[in-house]
């Protein structure tokens, strides 16, 4: 496995962008929610979405969520053969948050929200949310690195990640996203008919 190392520009962004010892304690919290707590947008955003939200536009759903899952699998196989400890394995900056001592680089979360917003912008009807995302993705980058859990280069890494999985998926789409709409409503009208039936929830 390759250990990575971009020298000093990458630790040189981290300082300025990390948890300094006197930063006030609100702009601590907003940073541990925004590196924790936004990443939830995106389970409620689409089960919101397709269970509420009109049928006709379920396809950029159920294709924004593919891109997540090959962002996230891109992830993993970089991580297979490239390790970058984090920052607070080599004991630099401020930790504000405990993690697992895995690979930084790049990171899930924005990719995970990059994935989705570049996803959502390609589309027209859904890309008002779609710089929403865009701004949740930069939010959460800035919070990462505030927390001590990622350096800038991961998250740079991961809106190209992300937008690459949501291009790639875009790609593919054109060609089997309407066969793969049809049987994920058909899944989805069968499992909830009753549910359905009553009018809790669109068919």
């Amino acid at each position: 496995m390759m250990y990575f190392d971009d020298g000093s520009l990458d630790r040189a962004w981290f300082h300025l962008l990390n948890a300094g010892p006197h930063a006030p304690g609100w702009i601590d919290i907003l940073g541990i929610a925004g590196a924790v707590g936004l990443i939830y947008l995106v389970p409620v955003f689409l089960a919101a979405a397709w269970l509420w939200g009109r049928s006709q536009r379920r396809s950029g759903l159920l294709a924004a969520f593919v891109a997540i899952w090959l962002g996230v699998g891109i992830n993993q196989l970089i991580g297979l053969f490239l390790f970058e400890p984090r920052p607070f394995m080599l004991h630099l900056g401020r930790t504000l948050l405990a993690h697992a001592p895995n690979s930084a680089f790049p990171s899930d979360h924005v990719t995970v929200l990059t994935a989705l917003a570049v996803t959502l912008l390609l589309r027209r009807d859904w890309r008002t949310w779609g710089a929403g995302f865009t701004l949740s993705a930069v939010v959460v980058g800035w919070a990462r690195i505030f927390v001590g859990v990622h350096w800038p280069f991961d998250i740079l890494g991961a809106f190209v990640v992300g937008t690459l999985a949501a291009l790639i998926t875009a790609v593919g789409w054109r060609v089997g996203g309407e066969p793969v709409t049809r049987w994920g409503e058909d899944i989805y009208r069968r499992l909830l008919a009753p549910v359905i039936a009553r009018g809790w929830i669109r068919g």
